[in-house]
C-alpha cells in the first residue's frame, strides 16, 4: 500500500491515547507514528504473542516513559559524571581508567535499560483477550493473559500528587474465580483503555451457565454413583499432607 492510503487509514482510526500518551494507541492496532514504525510494531507484537486465527491487535498500551525517568536521568547523571572527572581520574593511572570505565558501563546499562523496560512492557489489547507482557530484566520477560468472557472487573486508580497531575493511573483486570490480577501502572488515561476493554468485552458472546444436577431426576444408581464420587473426594481433603 501506497504512504498516502496508510496514512488516510490512519486517520480514519479513532486514537485511544493521544499525543499526551508516550505510547498512542488506536482501535485498529496502528500506532500514531510513522508508517514504517506501525507496520514494525504491529509485525513484531504479533509474532511475539502467536495471534489465533481470526484474532486481531486493536491496542497497545505502556506504562508512561515519566515511569522510568528516574533509572534513566540517573543513568545519563552516571555518564556526565564519568567525563566530568576524566582529568583527574586518568591523572591516577589503570585505576582512574577503570573507574572511568565502570561508570561509562553503568551509566549506559542503566539508560537502556530504562529504555528497553519501557519499550517492552505492554497491555496487548486483542479482540479475544488482554496479554500482560512483564519484561522484568533484560533477559527475563512473563507473559499472561485473559480473555474477555473471563474478565469479571476492570478497575483504574490515580493517586498521587504527579499523577493527578500528568493523569497516570492503575489498572487491574481482575477474572472469574482467578486470584491473579493483571496490573500495569503508570497508564496515561487509563480510563480511555477501560472503556475499550469494556466495548471489546461486550462484543464477546458469554457463555451459557452450567445447567445444575437435578437429583430427583437421577435414578438410584446414578445417586449412588454420585456419593461414592463425594465420598471419595471427602476422604481425599481429610488426609493429611505429607511430611517433608
Amino acid at each position: 500500500r501506497s504512504p498516502l492510503s496508510l496514512r488516510a487509514a490512519a486517520k480514519q482510526s479513532r486514537p485511544i491515547i493521544d499525543r499526551d500518551c508516550f505510547a498512542p494507541t488506536v482501535a485498529s492496532g496502528l500506532a500514531m507514528t510513522s508508517c514504517g514504525e506501525v507496520l514494525w510494531e504491529h509485525m513484531s507484537i504479533t509474532k511475539r504473542l502467536a495471534l489465533q486465527e481470526g484474532e486481531r491487535v486493536e491496542g497497545i498500551v505502556r506504562r508512561s516513559f515519566l515511569s522510568y525517568a528516574l533509572p534513566i536521568v540517573g543513568g545519563v547523571f552516571t555518564v556526565f559524571l564519568a567525563f566530568f572527572l576524566i582529568a583527574p581520574l586518568l591523572a591516577r593511572g589503570r585505576f582512574g581508567v577503570g573507574v572511568f570505565v565502570a561508570l561509562l558501563i553503568v551509566g549506559i546499562l542503566a539508560v537502556l535499560r530504562g529504555c528497553w523496560l519501557w519499550r517492552r512492557n505492554a497491555f496487548v489489547i486483542t479482540n479475544h483477550r488482554v496479554v500482560d507482557i512483564d519484561q522484568r530484566g533484560f533477559f527475563r520477560t512473563a507473559i499472561s493473559d485473559i480473555r474477555f468472557a473471563q474478565v469479571e472487573d476492570v478497575a483504574i486508580e490515580i493517586h498521587g500528587i504527579l499523577a493527578t497531575i500528568f493523569h497516570l493511573g492503575t489498572i487491574r483486570i481482575r477474572g472469574t474465580g482467578m486470584h491473579a490480577i493483571l496490573e500495569l501502572r503508570g497508564i496515561p488515561q487509563p480510563e480511555r483503555i477501560q472503556e475499550l476493554i469494556g466495548r471489546l468485552r461486550s462484543a464477546v458472546p458469554h457463555a451459557a451457565p452450567a445447567p445444575t444436577t437435578d437429583l430427583t431426576r437421577m435414578t438410584d444408581a446414578e445417586l449412588d454413583e454420585l456419593r461414592g464420587r463425594i465420598d471419595v473426594e471427602r476422604n481425599l481433603r481429610q488426609r493429611p499432607p505429607p511430611t517433608v
